[in-house]
Formats: structure tokens, C-alpha cells, sequence
């Protein structure tokens, strides 16, 4: 088909896709939503287990986090990419389980969320759940009490000290520092809010009287009053190393549902020229995908399709056909693409989103007769491209339901004639689809 007609039916079948995914959106703006990168923190809630404390944090869409911890295991410093934190702060309640306090800060570094704990712990490897039901994407930190040697620890905090007082002497003292914690995940510095001074944790244990303070210069520890005060810096001494979570999930998919072919026009010399129509059809689609975080996913997809043919008009096959006349059998297509889809924020139970897909296959007319005569039986292999949206129904962290819809449009096929003279077709649909989502 021509340029023009060609850039109609992609026009609308981006309006077709769009309004799909706005009616979820509650006319909130899609320019607005793609522009919005940072991801959003919500809440934070701390729950209780038997043998573990469980941290959640809120989510907008998954994120990437580093986890380090103090020398003693009492803190739990978590390093965040910029996100808008808009989740409460602490509250006493929330001092439940091994945890004591936490906080967030932010700095033109990053931003930090530190924990606080009133037993040495091991941080379990953090994970993403999935969104379900009202609710989004949670992070979740399991906290797990471990037994340290405290003998070993003390040396430790001694040589830390003797090191520090050491650097104060020298005039390369931040360049030293640069060079020994340059894996540093939650210094001073970053946790200072912009018009506080340095932060610090400090834990007096007496008689289960536990408090924290934010505003003293850090130090290290004191034997006399058996107060302690740490420095996040990279000394780890269990064989843990900083927890990276992301959404690099792979998934595999398949779908089923109806295709409506759009109006066929046959062009070519010597009795071709004629229009077909066709009665609904089927679709069936399946793939392999991963998730690439920031809300994007890339898949290999294939997909099928066939519609029986209704009725043609015009001259085929050097016969004339001058008024519609029935005609039987099939038009087919296949094709392999590679797809970019984009995720946009939850909408209650469901996730909107748009894809489109570049690829090749072949139309195929198959035997295709009008009055028991042979029109054309022939095939030609094609480029292939789609566009579509659709909403995703998460049913826990493995099962997604998809509804979708796509528009499929190819080259324009050179096909041949039951007598062999070549004629030019064109192929583009409109399919609606349901499906599953299995992610690994």
C-alpha cells in the first residue's frame, strides 16, 4: 500500500493502543509518566517473624539497591538510586523485631536509607515481589540475628581508631580516605541532610535503654560507658558482599485470540486487479522475553495468523469477477520480531503497556478459489512490523495474565497468479489477544 495509506492505519493503531492503556490511567497524562524516571518510595513497614525481622519498602517500580553493614552488624546501611521518598518517618511503633530506628537522607551522591538494630544481624538477599491486587512493587529486607566474636571485633574497632588518628595527622588525609573506602556504601557525608550537620548512630546499652542521635561527630568505640559508635565504612567480616536487586527477569509467553484482516487490494497486469475481503480470523502469538529494569522489556516473539477469505471483486486471474463473489479458503502470515515493550505504573490490579516490533515472515495465500476456481496459491517472505498495548494482570510473582492488542502490517508481497503472472498484495491486521506471562 502507499506511503500515505500506510501511515494511516500506524496512526491508527497507535490511537488504538493509547486509549487502552489510558483508560486504567484515570486521564493522567502518558507524556507525564515516561518523563517521570525516578522511582517513588511510599512506605516503609517493619514486621516481626519467628526467626527474622522483615523490612518493606513501597514502590512505584523495581529498583537497584547495595546493602553493606556495620563492623558490629548492628547497622544496615542501604545504598538507594535517587528515588522521591515520600514515605512516613519513623515512628515508635515501628520499632518492632531486632529494629531499633531508621532513616532516610538524601545528597547529591544518592540517596541512603540506614537501619538501626538492637542484635548483630546478617542481611538475607533482598528481593523485588511483583505488583498484586492494590499493591505495587515491594522491596523486601530479611534481617536474620548471627552470633560474632566480639574479642575480634574489638581489635578490629582498635585498629579502625588507630587508623583514623593516624589520618588526622597527615595532609593527605582526604586523598587516604578517598583510597581506603572507596567502596564506602554510606559515609558521613552521605547521610547528611542538606542543612544537617554530619549524622551519627550511637547505641548506649543500659538496662534496655536504647537511643540514637543524628547530630554528634562520629567516633569509635568507648569500653568505659560501653556506647558504640560506627563507621560505615567497607570492613565487612562475614563473606557477605552488597546485595544488587533488580528486575532482570526472564519470562516466556503465549497467547491466543482473533484477527481482523483488513481489506486486501491486488494490483498487476493481465487480469489482477481486484479487492478481497475477509471473514474474522485467529491469532496466536509466543515468545521469549527479560525484564531490563527502568520499567522496559525486550522479547523475541512469534506470531500466526489466518482469515478465511469472504469475497473478492474485480479481475483475477485473468477472470472477471465484476461483483462480489464468494470465494473460500485462506490468507496466512507468520512472523518472528523483536519487540521493545514499556511498562507504565500500576493502575490498581493492573499494568498498562505499549510495544512495537520490527521483524520478518511471509503472507501466504493458500489455494485460494472463487467458484471452485483457482485464483492463486503462493507465498513471498516479507518485512514485518507491529504496534500495540495492552494491560497486565499479575497473579503472584510467577503468573501475569496479558490482554493485548496489536496491528501487524508487512511489505507488500509480490505474489503470483495461478498462471504464474505476478501481481502486488498488501497485508495488515488488527488482532486482539489473551494470554500468560510466565516469569523465572
Amino acid at each position: 500500500m502507499g506511503w500515505w495509506k500506510w501511515k494511516k492505519s500506524a496512526i491508527l493503531a497507535f490511537l488504538a493502543s493509547a486509549i487502552m492503556v489510558c483508560i486504567p490511567l484515570g486521564g493522567i497524562a502518558v507524556g507525564s509518566e515516561i518523563k517521570n524516571w525516578s522511582p517513588k518510595v511510599s512506605n516503609v513497614r517493619v514486621g516481626k517473624h519467628p526467626n527474622k525481622t522483615r523490612i518493606v519498602l513501597d514502590l512505584d517500580r523495581p529498583i537497584k539497591v547495595n546493602i553493606d553493614t556495620s563492623d558490629d552488624k548492628k547497622t544496615v546501611f542501604i545504598e538507594l538510586p535517587k528515588v522521591k521518598w515520600s514515605a512516613p518517618a519513623f515512628k515508635p511503633n515501628q520499632s518492632t523485631g531486632h529494629v531499633i530506628e531508621f532513616k532516610y537522607a538524601s545528597s547529591s551522591e544518592g540517596d541512603r536509607f540506614n537501619i538501626l538494630t538492637d542484635k548483630p544481624v546478617q542481611v538475607a538477599k533482598p528481593f523485588i515481589v511483583k505488583p498484586k491486587g492494590n499493591k505495587g512493587h515491594r522491596l523486601v529486607i530479611d534481617l536474620k540475628p548471627i552470633k560474632i566474636d566480639f574479642a575480634s571485633l574489638k581489635r578490629e574497632q582498635l585498629r579502625n581508631e588507630i587508623r583514623h588518628k593516624l589520618l588526622k595527622k597527615t595532609s593527605f588525609k582526604k586523598q587516604v580516605i578517598r583510597k581506603n573506602h572507596s567502596n564506602m556504601l554510606a559515609s558521613t557525608e552521605n547521610l547528611a541532610m542538606p542543612s544537617e550537620d554530619p549524622p551519627k548512630i550511637e547505641i548506649s546499652q543500659s538496662q534496655n535503654q536504647t537511643r540514637s542521635k543524628f547530630n554528634d561527630a562520629v567516633g569509635t568505640e568507648t569500653a568505659s560507658n560501653n556506647s558504640y559508635k560506627f563507621y560505615a565504612n567497607n570492613s565487612v567480616n562475614d563473606h557477605s558482599r552488597p546485595s544488587d536487586v533488580s528486575h532482570q527477569l526472564v519470562y516466556v509467553k503465549g497467547m491466543a485470540g482473533f484477527s481482523m484482516l483488513s481489506e486486501i487490494t491486488n494490483k498487476g497486469s493481465n487480469g489482477n486487479n481486484n479487492t478481497i475481503e475477509f471473514n474474522p480470523g485467529y491469532h496466536l502469538a509466543g515468545g521469549l522475553g527479560i525484564h531490563l529494569g527502568s520499567n522496559f522489556r525486550v522479547e523475541v516473539e512469534g506470531n500466526y495468523s489466518s482469515n478465511e477469505v469472504d469475497q473478492l471483486r474485480g479481475t483475477a486471474n485473468g477472470v472477471d469477477f465484476s461483483s462480489s463473489t464468494l470465494a473460500n479458503n485462506d490468507v496466512s502470515a507468520f512472523s518472528v520480531m523483536g519487540n521493545l515493550a514499556y511498562d507504565f505504573q500500576p493502575q490498581g490490579p493492573f499494568v498498562p503497556y505499549i510495544s512495537g516490533g520490527l521483524g520478518i515472515g511471509f503472507v501466504s495465500w493458500n489455494n485460494v478459489k472463487v467458484n471452485n476456481q483457482k485464483i492463486a496459491d503462493d507465498k513471498d517472505w516479507v518485512y514485518s512490523t507491529q504496534l500495540g498495548g495492552g494491560l497486565a494482570f499479575p497473579l503472584d510473582d510467577v503468573i501475569t495474565l496479558d490482554f493485548s492488542y496489536k496491528y501487524i502490517e508487512t511489505q507488500e508481497p509480490e505474489l503470483g497468479d495461478a498462471r504464474g503472472v505476478p501481481f502486488v498484495s498488501n497485508y495488515s491486521s488488527h488482532n486482539f489477544l489473551f494470554g500468560t506471562r510466565l516469569t523465572y
